[in-house]
């Protein structure tokens, strides 16, 4: 992490506008919990190849294991084109009895 920000550079390489040399938080995904669901929205770049992503989340940071959910079109993620080179990922997970949930992209090589 060059740049100092937080994110891991193969994070960065994914998501769109990531630059592993400059400092680019806005880049993040963003969690929405104002519904029903707990909805985890982000953009990557289609020519970011060789990488797998992974959505994991749990209702607890600790002892709870994580559930993972692989980041392809079907289920409860939604991928869509909004633009040239970019596709904009959503992944929906019910709250059901939750009040609160943890989501964080996993991305390896």
């Amino acid at each position: 992490d060059p740049d100092n920000d937080g994110i891991d550079n193969l994070v960065e390489y994914v998501l769109k506008n990531g630059n592993p040399d400059s400092s680019s938080t806005g880049i993040l995904p963003i969690l929405d919990a104002s519904g029903s669901n707990f909805v985890f929205t982000f953009l990557r770049r289609i020519d970011a190849t060789g990488t797998t992503q992974t959505f994991q989340y749990g209702s607890d940071l600790g002892a709870t294991p994580w559930t993972s959910v692989e980041v392809i079109d079907g289920g409860m993620v939604s991928i869509t084109s909004p633009e040239a080179g970019i596709e904009e990922v959503v992944i929906t997970v019910p709250k059901d009895s939750n009040t609160k949930l943890f989501g964080r992209l996993q991305v390896v090589k």
